[in-house]
Order: C-alpha cells, then structure tokens, then sequence
C-alpha cells in the first residue's frame, strides 16, 4: 500500500515503496500506512546504519578490489530524512584520503517494501588506488538526529593474486575446523588446496574445492580425518594452504603456511 511521506521542519522523510519514496506531503508528524495514521515522536536517536562493501559478509578491516560496491542500510522508526532539500542534512559517504569531497547518496536511496522506517543505499566506489581507507556514512532521521558509521578496509589491485588472515577455527580442534583465509578476488572462482602435514613432514591428508565468494573471505571444512576416515591422533600438525586464479596477469597462485592442534 501507498505510505504518505512525514516531515519536521519541511525535511520530507522516506515513504513506502520506491517508487514514493520522496513524495512530500508538508509539515507533518504523522504517518499513514495502509490507512492507519500513526504519531511520531522524536526519540533522540539518529536512525541504525550498517555498512559493508560487497557483501553483508564483510569485515571491517578487510581486503577489497578497486571497484567495491558501497551498501548502506538504514532504519529507523520515525523514517530517515532522504530529502534532497535537506541541506547539510543529506546522506553523505566520505572516504579519509579525500575527506573535503563528499558523496550524497541520497538518489541511491531505495526504500523497504511497504515500510517507511528503513531502506538500501547501493552506490559503486570506482578506480581506488591501493592502500588503506577508513570510509564514513553520516545519515539523519526526520527530525534530524545523526548518526555516523565508519568501516576500514585495504585496496588491492585484483590484477594480482593476494590472500593473508590465514587461520583454522576452532584451533585447537576437535571433531572439525575450518581454514579461512582473506583474498581479493570476489566473484571469481578460487582453486584452493590445503595439505595437512606432521611436524616431521609426512603427508596426512589433502583437501581440495573450487570457490567463488561475493566477499573476500573464504574457507574450507575439514572433520579431522584422514584419507581412510581415521581420525588423526592428538598433536600439532603442519598445514599449507594454497590459493589459484586467474587474474589480469594471468594464472597466479599463492600460499601460506599455519599450524593447527588436534585435541579429543
């Protein structure tokens, strides 16, 4: 159903559908949604605001390629301030390297279906250069309380193969474990191997799977058996862990090597 849009101070809010979503209606603190007119009250809080690039799989911290799509969902109960006329007040993405120039995200703004309080900013970060970034998303509620968010990740070009975090959890282990690792090429399938050693250098097993991840993070399962499904006995055993993909110079690979303990 249609949702009326709600101001404070003639900042319009968002409303319903998309394809509503920045009707203003005048100075207004109410609300009407499937015909149900509902106060709004401040509540002195800027609206929720989740950031990722990618992926909802995203960790702070983490690699991306230069091309990251930036997302930002928003809610809150009295609606957030999409207003293009709120000047100062508009939804703004700044990023630390070049923090005098400012991205209105406004327009990217996509409401929830047939729910005023909340929606999805998807905009497309282009061409960063390699090195760190600390990103920061500022957005306000009708009745203009802000809220900040900020995350940090790493730019590497996805011309080269790059992996690093590369650890097993639990470890130590019991029953299983998974080895996770850290990349920079989401969307393109990843060869991965991981070869389980002793301290002595003796083979015990080798696990192998092709991956594709929207994200930069990865992993592979392991149950803590060996090639004849016996359980190898308590200990610290060698792992190497090796990545392949073809990239824009071609098939690379890269590998790092962990340790990990068995304990039933």
């Amino acid at each position: 159903g249609y949702v009326t849009s709600a101001t404070t101070d003639g900042v319009s809010s968002t409303g319903g559908t998309p394809a509503f979503g920045r009707d203003a209606s005048g100075s207004t603190n109410a609300f009407r949604f499937e015909g149900v007119n509902t106060e709004v009250q401040n509540d002195g809080q800027g609206p929720q605001v989740d950031v990722y690039l990618n992926s909802p799989d995203f960790v702070n911290g983490t690699l991306t390629n230069p091309n990251p799509t930036l997302f930002v969902e928003l809610r809150d109960e009295t609606g957030v301030n999409t207003s293009a006329t709120g000047i100062g007040h508009e939804i703004i993405a700044t990023i630390d390297t070049q923090p005098t120039q400012e991205i209105v995200l406004n327009d990217y703004f996509q409401a929830n279906l047939d729910d005023y309080r909340g929606g999805r900013i998807e905009y497309p970060l282009q061409e960063l250069p390699e090195g760190a970034y600390t990103l920061e998303v500022r957005a306000w509620d009708v009745f203009n309380n802000p809220t900040e968010e900020a995350i940090a990740f790493d730019v590497a070009t996805s011309d080269e193969l790059q992996i690093r975090g590369v650890a097993n959890y639990p470890n130590p282990m019991n029953s299983f474990t998974r080895f996770y690792f850290e990349h920079n090429q989401p969307g393109v399938p990843l060869d991965v191997d991981v070869r389980i050693f002793t301290l002595s250098g003796k083979p015990v097993m080798h696990l192998r799977e092709t991956l594709q991840t929207s994200s930069a993070y990865a992993y592979l399962e392991w149950n803590g058996r060996d090639r004849d499904y016996d359980r190898l006995a308590n200990g610290t055993y060698l792992y190497v862990l090796r990545v392949g993909a073809d990239t824009g110079q071609g098939r690379q690979s890269r590998q790092k090597t962990e340790t990990l303990v068995i304990l039933q």
